[in-house]
């Protein structure tokens, strides 16, 4: 496929969005959950119960980051002319997977081929 600047401007902007919104969610759920942590659990301590919500929150920091990384690489790949290229084989990455999941870095097959333990490189 050829670079479409349309369809990698829109992605671009897609991508941003989705990053600006996650780490806006983040810094509102980090509030929340201190305030919450406050107030649960009050019979089995403040210990027990701060250590519970700290679990919590770096599980769900890790899922965040792991998502801002994702997203920071399909941003640099457009950046770099490599969005739409296969990580794996370098042929075309489909548009119509790109707008489902715009943080792809194969193609099906390739991906596939990763998910069975077949592949090489990082997950995407």
């Amino acid at each position: 496929m050829a670079e479409n600047n349309q369809f990698l401007t829109e992605m671009r902007e897609r991508l941003e969005s989705e990053r600006m919104h996650l780490l806006k969610e983040v810094a509102s759920g980090d509030a929340e959950q201190r305030a919450l942590a406050e107030e649960r659990h009050p019979d089995i301590g403040e210990e027990a119960a701060a250590v519970t919500e700290k679990a919590l929150l770096d599980r769900l920091g890790q899922d965040d980051q792991a998502v801002l990384g994702s997203i920071d690489v399909a941003l640099s790949r457009i950046e770099n002319g490599e969005y739409t290229e296969c990580a794996d084989c370098g042929e075309d990455i489909p548009e119509e997977r790109l707008r489902a999941y715009p943080m792809a870095l194969r193609c099906v097959q390739c991906q596939s081929d990763f998910e069975r333990g077949l592949g090489k490189g990082e997950p995407a």
